[in-house]
Order: structure tokens, then sequence, then C-alpha cells
């Protein structure tokens, strides 16, 4: 389930966790679109068990109507401002609808979104950022808003002095790198260093956090899981410092429960490049993977099972995993009822398997009768 570059062949064993068709977190599907309306199928690798879809622009995320008038009547912005927050906001309920997300393409409505980026007012930023989100979602809609230059211009607003533009941005490129001239679009308007800039200011807050903190945490997790499917990703966010930093978030389980899971849907992706596999081993996050596989919570387990599958095509990285006792907690996880933590599961037991000195280990942990019980029918049950 992942995107590769054009000529670019995933490792043998790994493959990519989240997007459409490769991106982290939406249902049987991959992790490329992030955030996603009611309803979506295109959640960020959701079915492929990366991370579970964001929240559609929507108004319990952004100012209501009533506070945005509250808000004119202080300000000099004319009537004529406030005309096109209700409006983007009405376009942004009806993009919840997959026929209206043509509807508003087919009638120039993508065009008219994005020139009103560069609004001096931020509640309109808002406003359009929520319709784009939910726009955003429609494959030809990525498509028309890229040749728009909308990502340059969408990018720009991470240095918006207002949190919640920032928020509502990172949910946008969540959705917009659902395809790889995305990916690298965003990259080349140097997107994914701000986002990595981003989560090092909202990552050390601990207890301090935030709701809204917290989520733009979580959402740019999901952001870079859907851009680390492009190649060019991999080095970008190696290089910008990225992997650590999504490493250490995935010790965040008791203040930031979210944030673990995405930083291991992140790393999913990320652990499709052998560099990458490499800093995650060194830097600890084959051991906190191994955490995360047997916590109580099905997300977590979800998630870390995708990011063992990929680091466990490298025979350093196998030995690091058996030594943490990830063998046994893999075998284990074959009799799980959650059918995506069992496929996972076995794909990365079968990287073990591919190996000599870990065959004896699988059968005394009873792997073979596990697999044997899989070719039942009904086994496991979704």
């Amino acid at each position: 389930h992942g995107h590769f570059g054009p000529g670019h062949r995933p490792p043998p064993g790994a493959r990519g966790g989240a997007g459409s068709g490769g991106a982290v977190a939406a249902p049987a599907r991959d992790m490329a679109d992030g955030a996603s309306d009611v309803g979506s199928d295109a959640r960020p690798g959701s079915g492929s068990g990366g991370v579970p879809g964001l929240p559609m622009g929507s108004l319990a995320h952004m100012s209501s109507l009533k506070n945005s008038a509250r808000a004119k009547k202080s300000s000099p912005l004319s009537a004529r401002e406030c005309l096109k927050q209700t409006a983007a906001n009405v376009l942004m309920q009806l993009a919840v609808d997959d026929d209206n997300k043509q509807a508003v393409r087919e009638a120039g409505g993508l065009r008219k979104l994005v020139s009103l980026l560069s609004s001096p007012d931020p509640e309109v930023q808002l406003h359009v950022l929520g319709a784009l989100t939910n726009l955003a979602l429609d494959h030809e809609n990525k498509a028309e808003l890229r040749e728009l230059q909308a990502i340059p211009r969408i990018v720009d607003l991470l240095d918006s002095e207002d949190e919640l533009v920032r928020e509502k941005v990172v949910e946008v490129i969540w959705n917009l790198a659902g395809n790889d001239e995305n990916r690298s679009a965003v990259l080349y308007a140097g997107g994914v260093q701000k986002l990595l800039d981003l989560l090092q200011v909202y990552s050390g807050r601990g207890a301090e956090q935030t709701e809204r903190s917290a989520n733009i945490v979580a959402c740019t997790l999901g952001a870079l899981a859907n851009l680390a499917i492009h190649p060019e990703n991999h080095s970008a966010v190696r290089e910008g410092g990225g992997i650590r930093r999504v490493v250490d978030l995935l010790g965040t389980t008791e203040h930031l429960p979210r944030v673990a899971e995405r930083a291991a849907n992140c790393l999913e992706n990320l652990a499709l490049d052998r560099e990458n596999r490499e800093a995650i081993r060194q830097l600890g996050g084959s051991a906190a993977l191994v955490r995360l596989l047997v916590s109580d919570k099905e997300d977590w387990t979800r998630a870390a099972a995708g990011a063992l599958k990929n680091l466990s095509v490298d025979e350093e990285s196998k030995a690091d995993i058996a030594r943490q006792d990830g063998v046994r907690a893999l075998v284990d996880m074959l009799n799980h009822t959650d059918m995506v933590i069992v496929s996972k599961s076995a794909e990365c037991v079968g990287n073990f398997a591919s190996e000599g000195p870990y065959r004896p280990s699988i059968r005394e942990l009873n792997g073979i009768q596990a697999l044997l019980t899989l070719l039942e029918p009904g086994a496991p049950d979704e």
C-alpha cells in the first residue's frame, strides 16, 4: 500500500504505510490523505492500519460565524469580507459531498478560493482553508490546486501568527500530500522543513500541551507521514533532523496518546529508506516500537506493527527487534482479533522467517500453529 516515486522500489518486505495507495493513516487504503470528511475513504492509512483520519473542515475547529461577526464589528474590514467568510464556510460544508467537490472545481471555485488565501483577514483564511481541506480529498482537485500554484501559498501560511490558521494549514497539506507530484511540490515550497520546525516548537511542551497544540503535533506527523512516501522526502526529513524528533515522540504516550500513534505511522513510511532505518535503530526506535506493540491500545499496536514490518527488512534491525523480545510479541499478534494488526505482524514475521537463525524461534513460539490458524475460513474476524 505505498506510493513510490518513478523507478523507485521498496526493499524486499517493506511496504508503504500511509496514504492513497500508500499514505498512513485511511480504510483498506493507504495513508495518502489525512484530513478527511465524514464518510471519506481518503484518510491516511486507515485501512492499512496507518494514521486515523483527521477531522474534516468544520465549524467545530474554527471560530464560529457568530464570533467572526463580533470580530468584524471591532475591525475595519468591510461587510464584503464578512460575506467572503460566510461563502467560504458554506462551501466547506457543501464540500463534504463528493459530487460537490467536483462541482466546485468545474465552476472555477478552486481558483477563487486560492485567491482568498492572501486575504488580510485570518477568519477568511480559516474558512478558505477549511473548504480546501475537504476539497483536497478529491484527486482531481489535488492536481488542480497544484497547477494553480496553491501549494506555495498554503505553505507560506505556516508562518502565520494565528495558531488556528497554522493548524488548518497542516490539515490541508496532509490531504494535498496524496500524490507524488504534490509531495514534491510541498518539499520544493519549503513545506517539509517548516513542518519539522513546527514539530519542534510544539512537541516540547509535555504536560503543558493544550488540546490545540497537541492536535497540531498529531496533524503535523500525519502530514509528514504522507509526504514521507516520496523518496526525496525520505532524505529531506532525515537531513532536517526529523527522524530524531519523530522517534522521541514515540514515548509521549502519557500526555499525547494520538501523537505516539502518528509518530509510528510516520516511521512506517520513513523506514522505506535504508539510511532512515539505520537512523531509527540507532536512536532507539525499535525498542520504542516494540513497547507500543505490546501496549493495551489497538491503535498503538497497529501503528507499531506497520513500522516494525518495514524496519525488519534489515539484518541489524531484526537483531535489535529480537533483543527487545519483539519476535515473541509479533508471533503473539498473529492471534489478535484485528485483521490489520495480524496482517502487518504476519508480514513482519515473514521478514524474520527469511533468515535461518530466526526460524527455530518462530516454531518454538508456536508461530507455525498461529499461521496455520490463519488459513482457516473467517480468521481473523474483521
